[in-house]
């Protein structure tokens, strides 16, 4: 893959747990905002928003699996602190509510 498109993942996976900015990832990255959406599109089929939503959902599917935190920690672990937003987060990519992983 495109070395810049590795760097912005690799940006993106240690800033999981705060707000991201595509235009500052893209500035961090040293390209445009248009050219990091292109390369993320051509590479993954999925837009840089979908990728940092999708890594979300998966980091905290993972820790609703392999830990006892409470869903609100795990919500702002992840970057998603709103409870609404992040139940509805995670059912849209992952198919089924936060809690429905712990049972």
């Amino acid at each position: 893959g495109d070395p810049r498109q590795r760097r912005a993942m690799s940006l993106i996976e240690r800033s999981l747990d705060r707000p991201l900015e595509i235009h500052a990832l893209a500035r961090e990255v040293g390209i445009s905002h248009n050219q990091l959406t292109r390369i993320f599109r051509a590479n993954l089929d999925e837009t840089v928003i979908g990728y940092i939503r999708r890594r979300r959902v998966e980091r905290a599917v993972h820790l609703l699996t392999a830990t006892d935190l409470p869903i609100g920690t795990i919500a702002a672990r992840v970057g998603i602190p709103d409870a609404h937003a992040f139940n509805k987060t995670v059912r849209a990519i992952a198919g089924r509510a936060p809690r429905d992983f712990r049972t």
